[in-house]
């Protein structure tokens, strides 16, 4: 293990890796800079119990979208597959048949998210119900452009996939500030969500029309010859929708909670340290998808895939632990600059905040490199612990030092469970260059 980890320190800087992480860090860097002019920005122009309301609602968009975030993780997995056998005509049929499947569900999800808005509203403590559709309707969309996501994913088309989402940020913040200042508040936010998820479906549909051509010249050769092992796609599909709502709930589900626990002036508060705390993993969190990606192609190619890792692993130390101590030394000063002076009252708390979103980082790091080894197991372990979670928080969340510290320890035992069960299968898990099986099988016709 030791050798493989000096050796991981050697190839930190190995060109394939280097050059698709430089444009996915890239990218992300870009992203999250416009996400977080938006949050600051609102968080100047709204008053701090709106400002609670729409962080609040922004954390329930990612928690209710997890289904089709998973989605963009599972056909990433069966693209990437794709790649490694140089079939385009392939992967445009799985845009096709994710659509097919996924279109009826989402209709679904629509009208109970509709029905259910006044009782979310009420949750949340919330004066209208509006703001609540204009975010199911959003969600509604999001769900074409994950299934655009997942194939530029599994064809590691991350210049592309950073386009889309820099046009996404930009539009989300452009259309949020000029809304409010419109007076239009909260629903203003909302509405600015709906207009640029709708932009980066536009965007990702264009690149991934470039597989079209290849699908229509070979149309009834890939019809009757592609096939997916369609009973370990569905296991496999349970346990990446079990994965990533474990992995958003760990991430969002202190903003909904405090929003209901806390007073409005300390949830807004709140939401200010979340938002500064998590610059780390928005920024990190860019490794996810190059890990992933290179992990799962290299495991179909029974390649060692333990570089990928360790690489990761450091450039996240890297970025993490020099901001992690910045937040210790200077929380007044960064909270003032980036918001105002009535945030300051919860400063104290934004140094933990940094080690949550560090520790989170890595949970998630994790979790994706077994996922893409198909070491499905983890995704059990990490809904069992994200639900413990949020009931914790719920129940025993009363201030924000307990929000804090809840967060911190079920963050440590998520990434304790993942590096269990990495040790555990580390003879064909994390050092194996042997693979269980192939999921991208021709066996069985989902269609």
């Amino acid at each position: 293990m030791l050798k493989s980890f000096f050796l991981s320190i050697k190839e930190v800087f190995n060109r394939d890796f280097a050059e698709k992480a430089a444009v996915v860090f890239s990218g992300g860097v870009a992203v999250g800079f416009l996400n977080y002019v938006l949050h600051i920005a609102l968080g100047k122009i709204v008053s701090v119990d709106v400002y609670g309301e729409i962080e609040s609602l922004l954390a329930l968009f990612s928690i209710f979208s997890i289904l089709f975030l998973s989605v963009g993780t599972l056909s990433a997995k069966y693209h990437s597959s794709a790649k490694a056998e140089k079939n385009e005509a392939f992967s445009y049929y799985l845009v096709l048949f994710f659509r097919k499947k996924l279109l009826i569900p989402g209709i679904v999800i629509l009208a109970v998210g509709i029905a259910a808005s006044p009782f979310i509203a009420g949750f949340l403590k919330l004066s209208s119900p509006v703001s609540v559709v204009i975010l199911f309707a959003s969600i509604f969309v999001f769900i074409f452009m994950a299934i655009n996501n997942g194939a530029l994913r599994g064809w590691q088309e991350f210049k592309q996939i950073r386009l889309a989402g820099v046009a996404r940020a930009f539009v989300k913040l452009a259309a949020g500030v000029a809304l409010v200042l419109f007076g239009f508040s909260l629903n203003g936010v909302m509405l600015a969500l709906f207009l640029s998820s709708l932009a980066a479906f536009w965007i990702t549909n264009l690149f991934v029309r470039k597989y079209k051509k290849a699908y229509y010249n070979s149309k009834k050769e890939v019809k009757h010859s592609s096939r997916i092992k369609f009973a370990g796609m569905r296991k496999y599909a349970v346990s990446v929708l079990l994965g990533t709502m474990a992995i958003n709930l760990l991430l969002q589900a202190d903003m909904v909670v405090a929003k209901h626990n806390l007073s409005p002036e300390e949830a807004g508060r709140y939401g200010a340290l979340m938002i500064v705390g998590k610059i780390i993993f928005f920024v990190s969190g860019s490794l996810v998808p190059v890990v992933f990606s290179m992990s799962a192609e290299s495991y179909q190619k029974n390649i060692r895939t333990i570089s990928i890792f360790f690489n990761a692993v450091l450039l996240l130390l890297l970025i993490a632990l020099p901001a992690c101590l910045f937040y210790f030394l200077f929380p007044e000063l960064i909270l003032e600059f980036l918001f105002s002076s009535q945030y300051l009252g919860a400063s104290q708390y934004l140094g933990w905040l940094g080690i949550q979103a560090f520790l989170f980082s890595l949970a998630t790091l994790i979790y994706h490199y077994l996922l893409s080894l198909e070491r499905v197991a983890i995704s059990y372990y990490f809904i069992a612990i994200a639900i413990s979670f949020f009931f914790a928080l719920l129940f025993f969340g009363k201030s924000i030092g307990e929000i804090v510290f809840i967060n911190i320890v079920f963050q440590l035992i998520a990434i304790a469970t993942g590096l269990a069960i990495a040790y555990k299968e580390k003879s064909g898990g994390f050092f194996s260059k042997k693979r269980k099986s192939n999921t991208f099988d021709k066996s069985v016709n989902p269609v």
